[in-house]
């Protein structure tokens, strides 16, 4: 069994109310999606504000990007 968080209410909405989906989600959403607050999902907001400030490509390879390393190592402690 396999549930996902999100900080979207809306896309938590849209899930709950398909119907017959034929999404790609579908397939990796086939448990259960629920909704949390940002603040507990913060590193995934960092990566889409950043995502959303930015103009160019970005590859993560073994390092994090320095935006995320403070927020990855506070979830890890």
């Amino acid at each position: 069994r396999v549930t996902a968080e999100t900080d979207s209410q809306e896309l938590v909405s849209l899930w709950r109310s398909r119907g017959e989906d034929r999404s790609e989600l579908t397939a990796i959403f086939s448990d259960e999606l629920v909704h949390v607050r940002r603040s507990a999902n913060f590193a995934a907001h960092l990566c889409a504000r950043n995502g959303c400030n930015s103009s160019s490509a970005l590859v993560w390879v073994e390092q994090p990007p320095s935006f995320l390393q403070h927020c990855l190592l506070n979830d890890c402690n």
